[in-house]
């Protein structure tokens, strides 16, 4: 049976000089360049193509530039050719602008590029290895533009394109890094028509997501008069860092929005003024961009334990709803100053009772429940609160 092999030889725009096009030369026409029989035409993909039936052998070539080797040939090693069987061999060719000397955007190669870097371990292959088809590309489309997708490992990692199975070429003269959050596959794109290499490594966040962020400052005394702070790699830590806003009861709470395409490991802290970081190892955030919306629970700074004595409300308190406006879930804390029977009930604009969120006997003190409308239109809602004989009622905006 035949089997059909492809030979790419990479370059650029040699139909803009007044010289012969590019050929094959080697053993297997005696290393005589400009004949007739293995010279290149150009097809529509723009690269230079040649096919021919070669019997079974070994066999080394080049490529030459015109019909002389002052013409310009490379690469500067000869490149092998091992075949147990008569096969069609598809050559294809692109000159780089540079004619005459091997520059880097001329290249050859008889087999699929392989990607070589410093990750192929964590694949089951061998690092910098370009024979070990652990990272051999693949050219589904047959337009001379290869593709390598695997899963990598969370970390910073290099790599290079390279041809033959060998380090006598490879398409960049530099290492290619790029970062992989371990979750989203890696795709490094190679076109030999313009030897550009491409590299996705962390697919960003597939929509906006807004993430909300509440600490309690509660056992902190005294708290900055500057404020409480958020920072974080996504402020460039203390050189952004966001005011956040008192809720009462010591709960300070920000919002911030994480755009679409942004990454999705984060890590913060809570300051207390401008310069009091938290003590502890930096706060964790993997964002699930599932939903456009994901409300953390709320912590203690500094993950500090209160105090055993519990200071009770003077009064009955219902606090402003966060976030509000909202979509479409929000938090409604409220405060008892003695223990009973409290119901927390959710209004329409008519005065229709839609949802209640408390009915029961509750603890004196704090409580914070939230509120899911995912089902509710947009608009505006009221929510009171009853207890011990008195009543506390707020609004929200439901923006959808």
């Amino acid at each position: 049976m035949k089997k059909l092999t492809s030979i790419f030889i990479s370059g650029l725009v040699l139909a803009q000089f007044a010289i012969a096009g590019p050929s094959i030369v080697g053993s297997l026409n005696g290393w005589n360049p400009g004949d007739p029989a293995l010279d290149l035409t150009l097809n529509g993909n723009g690269v230079w193509e040649l096919t021919l039936i070669m019997p079974a052998g070994d066999y080394e070539y080049k490529v030459v530039e015109g019909d002389t080797w002052d013409d310009g040939n490379w690469p500067d090693t000869n490149q092998w050719i091992n075949l147990t069987e008569e096969t069609t061999v598809v050559f294809y060719a692109n000159l780089g602008a540079n004619i005459g000397p091997r520059d880097w955007d001329e290249y050859v190669t008889h087999m699929n590029p392989v990607v070589a870097g410093n990750f192929l371990h964590t694949l089951g292959g061998n690092d910098w290895d370009p024979s070990d088809l652990t990272g051999e590309m693949s050219d589904p489309d047959l337009d001379g533009i290869f593709e390598f997708e695997a899963t990598v490992p969370e970390g910073d990692w290099e790599f290079k394109v390279t041809l033959n199975h060998n380090w006598d070429q490879n398409t960049n003269p530099t290492n290619i890094g790029f970062h992989s959050d371990g979750v989203y596959p890696t795709v490094i794109t190679y076109d030999m028509s313009n030897n550009e290499t491409t590299v996705t490594g962390v697919v960003g966040l597939l929509q906006d997501v807004l993430v909300t962020f509440s600490v309690d400052m509660s056992c902190i005394d005294p708290i900055d008069p500057d404020g409480v702070f958020l920072a974080g790699t996504f402020t460039d830590w203390g050189n952004g860092e966001l005011p956040m806003a008192p809720l009462g009861g010591g709960i300070y709470a920000l919002d911030v929005l994480f755009e679409e395409g942004d990454a999705y490991h984060h890590e913060y802290k809570f300051k207390n003024g401008h310069g009091g970081w938290e003590s502890i190892p930096n706060r964790s955030l993997d964002i699930d961009d599932t939903e456009p919306f994901m409300i953390l629970p709320t912590v203690m700074f500094d993950d500090w334990d209160c105090p055993t004595e519990v200071v009770l409300p003077a009064t009955l308190t219902l606090a402003a709803n966060y976030p509000n406006p909202f979509n479409p879930t929000t938090n409604i804390q409220f405060a008892l100053p003695a223990p009973g029977d409290a119901t927390l009930t959710v209004y329409n604009m008519l005065g229709n009772p839609i949802a209640t969120l408390v009915d029961g006997n509750l603890p004196a003190g704090t409580h914070t429940v939230q509120f899911n409308a995912s089902d509710l239109p947009s608009g505006v809602y009221y929510y009171s609160l009853a207890s011990n004989g008195e009543t506390r009622t707020n609004k929200m905006l439901l923006i959808k």
